[in-house]
């Protein structure tokens, strides 16, 4: 089997020469061979912690931010810890699913009956990148803040929306409830689509393993909890942005002078 050969390589031998590396105990016990698995109980790891921290963070502007931040500080034991595998979670999902992307374009499974898998697979990558990003606005601090600005306005450049999004971030008090809400929405009600994108996925599928071998779950597990503790995820501060007045109301146009932190280098001022 050569497979699909780009530039005189032939990928699934490197692959499979690269897979044979990690065949260290046994091959049943190679992370390379259950990418999915692995994403699959990632999800649902995101899903419980997401569930706990839905349930003792404050859903409002005023209060996301000091009882995700408190979670870190004062319920270190539990909240601290839920948030941090929460984060670290998200991350690992990120990186295996496109790993397992990767994985099953090199071995050619996209075509004849892996068809319909794997649009359904490519179609939810959208769906986890908006679901990350909404996880950054719901903390609210200097990283939230900058996220949503900066989304906001990549989204006025598209012909979709009859207003400039980014109008809302004008004023640290226009940020309100009902925005925060659809913060919320965004990263609530995207997983739920998963769900179902999901089964969409796995249904034509025969013989499906959606688990991990019971070692490497363990062993996932044990990497969170730990990462949790020698790394917790921890808050930036809160404001960047100073407020802003129109320079043009007669024609809508107004400039957003937000003053960004060094850290995060963009440009000093934007404007549209």
């Amino acid at each position: 089997m050569t497979g699909t050969v780009v530039r005189g390589v032939s990928f699934p031998k490197w692959w499979r020469a690269l897979e044979d590396r990690f065949d260290l105990v046994s091959p049943a016990l190679n992370p390379l061979r259950h990418l999915g698995s692995l994403a699959f109980l990632l999800f649902w790891i995101l899903v419980a912690t997401g569930v706990y921290l839905y349930a003792v963070i404050d859903t409002s502007v005023d209060g996301a931010y000091r009882s995700i931040d408190d979670l870190s500080r004062q319920q270190w034991w539990l909240g601290g810890v839920m948030r941090s595998v929460h984060r670290y979670a998200a991350d690992m999902f990120a990186l295996v699913t496109l790993a397992h992307l990767l994985r099953e374009w090199v071995l050619g499974r996209f075509r004849a009956f892996a068809t319909s898998s794997w649009l359904t697979g490519v179609a939810l990558l959208p769906l986890v990148a908006v679901s990350a990003i909404g996880g950054f606005w719901l903390n609210w601090d200097q990283l939230g803040q900058y996220s949503a600005i900066s989304s906001a306005e990549w989204m006025d450049g598209w012909p979709l929306f009859g207003s400039v999004l980014s109008r809302n971030f004008l004023d640290p008090a226009a940020v309100s409830d009902r925005l925060f809400s659809l913060f919320v929405f965004v990263h609530i009600g995207v997983p739920l689509l998963l769900v179902f994108g999901l089964w969409f996925h796995l249904r034509r599928l025969a013989q499906v393993k959606v688990w991990p071998p019971r070692p490497m779950l363990l062993v996932l597990l044990v990497m969170l909890l730990a990462m949790a503790a020698v790394a917790p995820v921890m808050s930036h501060p809160r404001r960047i942005w100073q407020r802003c007045q129109p320079r043009w109301p007669s024609t809508g146009s107004c400039c957003s002078c937000i003053r960004w932190s060094r850290r995060h280098r963009p440009p000093r001022y934007r404007c549209w």
